[in-house]
């Protein structure tokens, strides 16, 4: 497994994007998305599947498909 310590791109909207590639894992990925209160989020998942964990506040989530 390559080096699993990553810098975040920033402190806000997308501050990583880990992909299995970039990893060197076989499958799953790994974004973390900071908001601020009131912001939002939409991002095409296309055929991936998707697991959210919220680390910390509250958020209302909204999915299709």
């Amino acid at each position: 497994m390559g080096d699993l310590l990553k810098k975040p791109f920033g402190r806000h909207g997308k501050v990583h994007a880990i992909t299995p590639e970039s990893a060197g894992w076989r499958y799953v990925g790994f974004d973390l998305i900071r908001l601020r209160a009131g912001e939002a989020w939409a991002e095409e998942t296309g055929s991936n599947e998707v697991i959210l964990v919220m680390v910390e506040g509250k958020a209302r989530i909204e999915a299709a498909g």
